[in-house]
């Protein structure tokens, strides 16, 4: 069970990376991840 959830978030993250390269491959940053760089940045600005 412990594997089949490590494997899960491996794929989970592998599959965001992907998701984030072919984004910026294509240079068109869908509304969706424009509003997570948003979130992101606003949180490493409060640390």
């Amino acid at each position: 069970m412990t594997y089949f959830s490590i494997i899960l978030c491996i794929a989970l993250l592998i599959g965001i990376a992907n998701f984030f390269l072919s984004s910026l491959k294509n240079e068109k940053i869908p509304a969706n991840a424009q509003l997570l760089v948003d979130a992101w940045n606003s949180l490493s600005e409060k640390r």
